[in-house]
């Protein structure tokens, strides 16, 4: 069974932010925000291109709603994206390694890309 295909783009932010999102409802987050749709330009994945024919497309969000990169969002996007389905192994470590080059340049967090983001 072939996996789905995701389109990944360069997400947009203003700044950077170390804060903690956990005050906020995940299904908020995956919802794009207490503040009404999902902003795009706020994720790293689409189902269905940019722009997406539906919210429910995005995947990743790693720009909070301050238009942050967000480091708590970077570090949840990995942990998400090991439990996101039908996505192949090898365009799930292409991901990754993005997210751990973001982590690097914009956090000076030293991580190791992950290949094991198949679940178990």
């Amino acid at each position: 069974m072939r996996g789905e295909r995701y389109e990944m783009h360069e997400p947009r932010w203003r700044g950077t932010a170390d804060s903690d999102v956990s005050d906020v409802r995940v299904e908020e987050i995956e919802d794009g925000g207490a503040t009404g749709p999902a902003d795009p330009a706020h994720y790293l994945l689409s189902r269905s291109g940019f722009p997406p024919d539906d919210d429910a497309d995005l995947e990743l969000r790693v720009v909070d709603d301050a238009s942050n990169l967000n480091r708590e969002l970077l570090h949840a996007a990995r942990h998400r994206l090991v439990e996101l389905p039908g996505l192949d192994p090898i365009p799930k470590a292409v991901v990754d390694d993005r997210l751990v080059e973001l982590l690097a340049v914009h956090f000076d967090e030293t991580e190791e890309p992950r290949r094991d983001v198949t679940p178990q």
